[in-house]
Parts: C-alpha cells; sequence; structure tokens
C-alpha cells in the first residue's frame, strides 16, 4: 500500500485514478480498478436518463464494495443532459466521490453539498483548480495539453502544471494525463528535490490507459498491474502497456 493524502482521503490502496471516459468507463471497469485498490470512475455522462445512470450506480455497487466515484462533466452537449439528476441521484444511492470537470461547478455547489460526497474538480488551469479549493472541493486534478478529452488552451505540459497547482492550492491535487510508460506513472506524484508544496501530486490518472483492460475487466489483472506500476523503480515488466491483458 502507499500511502498519499489522496488514499487517506478517498481510503483507496493505490494512488491511482481510472478517469471518466464517455461510453468508455461502465461499472464493471470502475469496480475492476476499485477492487484492485484504485479508484474507478462512471461516467454520469455516457447515460440518457437518471434512471440508466442510477441502475449503472447499483451494478457497481453489486461488483465491488470499495471506494468508486462519478464523473460529472459540465460541458456543453447537443443533447440535454441533467446533471442536476445526476447528482441527486448519485446522493440517493450514497455514491461517496463525486468529479465534477469540464466548467465551473459553483451553481451546482448546493446540490453536492446535499450528497455528502467527497467533492473533487478536473480542470486544465491553476485558477481554476483556486476557484474550485475556494468553493470547498476537498481535491482536484490537473490535466495538461497532452490529456485526451478537454486539455484547455494553454499547451501547457501535465508535468509542469502538476508542479504549478502543488503550490498554488493546499487540498491534495491529482496529476493527470500522458501516462505513456511505467515511469510516468511514479514521476507524476513522487517526491522530487525543493519543497515539497512544489514537487508532490498525491496522485495520479489515466483514462485510455485503462480501455485494453476493459476488454477483459479481470481485477487480478488491474490488481497485479496496479502494484506493478507503484514500484519507485517503475522497471516493473509489463506495467500497463497498451494491449490486451
Amino acid at each position: 500500500m502507499l500511502k498519499t493524502r489522496i488514499t487517506e482521503l478517498f481510503g483507496i490502496k493505490y494512488p491511482v485514478f481510472q478517469g471518466a471516459m464517455l461510453w468508455l468507463s461502465p461499472a464493471e471497469l470502475a469496480a475492476s480498478v476499485s477492487n484492485a485498490g484504485g479508484l474507478g470512475i462512471i461516467a454520469s455522462s455516457s447515460y440518457l436518463t437518471a434512471d440508466d445512470f442510477r441502475r449503472e450506480i447499483r451494478r457497481a455497487k453489486d461488483l465491488t464494495d470499495k471506494p468508486f466515484a462519478v464523473n460529472v462533466s459540465l460541458l456543453p452537449s447537443r443533447r440535454a443532459i441533467p446533471n442536476e439528476d445526476y447528482i441527486r441521484v448519485a446522493g440517493q444511492e450514497g455514491v461517496k466521490i463525486i468529479e465534477t470537470s469540464g466548467r465551473s461547478p459553483e451553481s451546482y455547489i448546493p446540490l453536492l453539498r446535499e450528497s455528502r460526497a467527497i467533492l473533487m474538480h478536473k480542470a486544465a488551469r491553476i485558477r481554476d483548480l483556486q476557484k474550485a479549493e475556494r468553493l470547498g472541493f476537498d481535491a482536484v486534478t490537473i490535466v495538461g495539453h497532452e490529456a485526451g478529452g478537454h486539455p484547455g488552451m494553454d499547451d501547457t505540459s501535465t508535468i509542469v502544471l502538476v508542479r504549478q497547482a502543488a503550490a498554488a492550492v493546499k487540498i491534495p491535487v491529482i496529476a493527470g494525463a500522458a501516462l505513456r510508460t511505467d515511469r510516468a506513472w511514479w514521476r507524476r506524484w513522487r517526491w522530487v528535490p525543493g519543497p515539497s508544496r512544489w514537487a508532490r501530486a498525491s496522485c495520479c490518472a489515466a483514462s485510455a490507459r485503462f480501455i485494453p483492460l476493459s476488454r477483459t475487466l479481470s481485477c487480478g489483472t488491474a490488481r497485479r498491474r496496479l502494484s506493478l506500476c507503484s514500484s519507485p523503480t517503475g522497471t516493473a515488466p509489463g506495467c500497463l502497456k497498451q494491449r490486451t491483458p
């Protein structure tokens, strides 16, 4: 077990998140990652109605007794997305961790508070993380320009932004994006020379890295790979290679 501020806050074994992916992070994948010691995240916008989303949360609860999260994307969409209903459902179903992303969650704060969940926000700019901290969020994720999805417009890499984020906010920081090698997982959150606030992320997150795992949804495979990528040397063979397990 690797202890960081995030593992203690969320009650997980490894400081590794499976990021939410539209259409690609169902209950089976999230539960598999959570059972392996990381944090699985279900993307709420993959479901057309709140009832569909409720059923998916219940499937995840049937598959794992470990913590998992749901992501609520606040990005504009061609179809109307009932984010208020998704947040209510997450609270009613007892989801312990809710992540918001895409734009400011300020207008949703009353609903998020009602859920009594641990709150985290994902953004690509330092000032957005600082605002999330002022709004009372418990953790933040920073993503650089090499991320998939919506990485912002500043053309700054995650490895640069994570140090700036750790210096700019007091709440735990999760480093997201561009974890192409096993060494990258370790480098994103390890101690490096210098004052700790400038140097440390409490967790790392990846999304597409888990797509091969979603083909088999093997908890044993997930646990083995999470353990390997937690090695300080980052040299364990087969660690999260981009191939089918």
